[in-house]
């Protein structure tokens, strides 16, 4: 019985790293922001993921991906909280969090999961297929922005809108066709359905910054999975060979 004890805690504990594996390693993103893709303090913002994070780079498509003159790519994004910053040009920690958003926010709690209307937004945003969507840059795309981030943060519980302001924005619209009500669409997001999650980015002296949005859905294990899985598996070859003895 100690033997089969012993197999099942080395399983579970692979299990566990696996689950754990896409926040398991601090990454980095730098924060940019395209003329003509924004207006106002909310999104699009670009985020240029660092060497050992641009596997998440898979889980985006050339709609919303960016190659610069320096040949650095990056992906855009929004916020998810309305009292919290982030300044153009600055590196931050970043990390991928399925549990939602997390100190800070006006509203919601902590961590404050991302609401299943704001996933189903973004992830038609960077499939290329939101409707009603300006994707050219300039005034068309900047208006596009700021009405899917003041939807994003309606969703979220973080601004509060009129009647007319709601019905004046297609993307709340949109989920309202979608799911029934705005109230329905503020439910907690299904990642099966949409793979929409919040990265919570820090400084560098760990101080708060602001959460975004971001896609992650790959169809291979990245680095740190690998890794992890590694360690795992030697750990478990180590008890099958005690076990033998």
């Amino acid at each position: 019985m100690k033997r089969k004890q012993i197999l099942k805690a080395a399983i579970l504990g692979i299990v566990i790293l696996l689950l754990a594996a896409p926040g398991a390693l601090a990454y980095q993103v730098t924060v940019d922001r395209i003329s003509g893709y924004y207006t106002g303090d909310g999104g699009e913002f670009t985020l240029t993921p660092s060497a050992d994070f641009s596997w998440i780079l898979d889980s985006y498509v050339p709609f919303s991906m960016y190659e610069y003159d320096s040949g650095l790519i990056g992906f855009e994004t929004f916020c998810i909280e309305k009292n919290e910053y982030i300044n153009p040009g600055s590196t931050y920690n970043a990390e991928i969090n399925e549990l939602g958003a997390v100190n800070g926010g006006v509203a919601g709690g902590n961590p404050d999961p991302v609401s299943i209307g704001a996933a189903y937004l973004y992830n038609n945003f960077v499939l290329g297929s939101l409707t009603g969507y300006n994707y050219t840059a300039g005034a068309g795309r900047a208006a596009s922005a700021d009405d899917l981030q003041q939807a994003i943060w309606y969703l979220e519980n973080e601004i509060a809108l009129t009647d007319p302001q709601i019905a004046a924005n297609l993307f709340l619209q949109a989920v309202i066709t979608q799911f029934g009500s705005i109230e329905n669409a503020q439910l907690n997001n299904n990642p099966s359905l949409y793979p929409v999650y919040a990265l919570n980015l820090t400084t560098a002296n760990e101080g708060i910054a602001q959460d975004m949005l971001v896609r992650y859905y790959v169809s291979v294990p990245e680095p740190s999975t690998l890794l992890l899985l590694g360690a795992a598996l030697i750990g478990l070859v180590g008890v099958r060979r005690r076990m033998m003895k």
